[in-house]
């Protein structure tokens, strides 16, 4: 695992706060509140929050603006307003906050985990395996009554 900048755990502490604060003001959001208009003001926070990051980032003054305008960059756009419409239909739904979240990261575990090694070259080995294992007995006890 490569290290980084701030090292190791405080980018993965911020996505785990976020995270809770995220799937917390997701399932909070009123259902009389439409999702798309929700989602415009959460993108128009998100704008602001993310301009204020620029000057933090190292050489993001000199690195040129046009080299942001990738299809994986795009990509990741379109990925963000799906995740983030999909976990407000899914607590519109129903899902609860315990499980729906831990779902998805298990679901997502088993597609990625598999797809890095195949595609990226990712270390494939027993203990993967077993991890992947873990999360498909996850899988089924979540969704047991």
């Amino acid at each position: 695992m490569a290290r980084e900048g701030l090292g190791l755990w405080p980018p993965m502490l911020l996505v785990i706060g976020a995270n809770v604060l995220y799937h917390w003001a997701q399932r909070a959001v009123p259902r009389e509140v439409p999702p798309a208009a929700s989602l415009t003001v959460a993108y128009a926070v998100a704008l602001l929050a993310t301009l204020c990051f620029l000057p933090l980032t190292s050489g993001a003054a000199s690195a040129p603006w046009t080299s942001a305008l990738n299809p994986w960059s795009l990509l990741v756009g379109v990925a963000i307003v799906g995740v983030e419409f999909g976990f407000l239909l899914a607590y519109r739904a129903g899902w609860p906050l315990h499980s729906a979240a831990l779902f998805a990261s298990a679901a997502l575990a088993i597609l990625l985990v598999p797809l890095g090694a195949l595609l990226l070259g990712e270390p494939w080995d027993l203990r993967r395996t077993a991890g992947l294992l873990l999360c498909l007995a996850g899988l089924w006890l979540l969704q047991r009554p």
